[in-house]
């Protein structure tokens, strides 16, 4: 006969067993709390961003150079600049002008290069003198095998006041190669005899420059 009363146990011989569910005290020691957790969220975080590299270039703080030479600032943006318009070019005058000693009479000398007597002419009026020249230009340019010849004339005109009362007689026109010199009285001039004319609608007289000198310019 096999004694089975010794694998049998009774409760008294079994230990008491123990409660191994932890409290809610216990819990809050074993995790860390919300707060603790984003607060090492936040620090894993900055330690990232110290890592990487600035954006920003002005942020960066540039060691010294070992050689002492210092580095140059970065470059500013450039400002826009003022826009200037350009300069016009001042041409030389045509007519050139200068007073007689005793200050009575005054010349005008118009540079015409080039200008044949028939291409000037000169009007007499009451109060002013009106020169007109022309200066013809010919071109020839060759097109589909012809030869096309283009003419162009210019016109220019001067008009050059007269003191009241000036006569016909009173105005001297001459010409050389290249100049043509008008001589004519002087406003600033105070005429003694002021005598009446008839300034009303009378016709313009030309006026004939006599050539000084004759010129080999070719004529168009």
């Amino acid at each position: 006969m096999v004694d089975l009363s010794r694998g049998q146990s009774t409760k008294a011989d079994l230990p008491a067993q123990r409660n191994i569910m932890p409290t809610n005290d216990e819990q809050q020691q074993d995790f860390p709390s919300l707060d603790q957790l984003w607060d090492e969220i936040r620090k894993l975080k900055e330690r990232q961003e110290a890592k990487r590299p600035t954006k920003v270039k002005s942020l960066e703080t540039t060691p010294a150079a070992s050689s002492g030479v210092s580095r140059s600032p970065p470059e500013q943006s450039a400002m826009p600049r003022k826009v200037t318009p350009p300069q016009i070019k001042r041409k030389k005058s045509i007519v050139s002008y200068r007073e007689s000693h005793d200050g009575r009479t005054k010349t005008a000398v118009f540079d015409l290069p080039g200008v044949k007597k028939h291409h000037i002419h000169i009007s007499f009026r009451c109060e002013h003198l009106t020169v007109e020249w022309t200066t013809v230009k010919i071109t020839e340019t060759e097109e589909d095998g012809r030869l096309v010849r283009e003419r162009k004339e210019k016109i220019y005109t001067r008009t050059i006041p007269l003191p009241k009362g000036t006569k016909f007689e009173e105005v001297c026109a001459t010409m050389d190669d290249r100049r043509l010199i008008l001589t004519y009285p002087n406003m600033k001039t105070v005429r003694v005899d002021r005598r009446k004319y008839e300034f009303g609608h009378a016709e313009p007289r030309r006026i004939e420059p006599t050539e000084v000198e004759s010129t080999d310019v070719y004529e168009y």
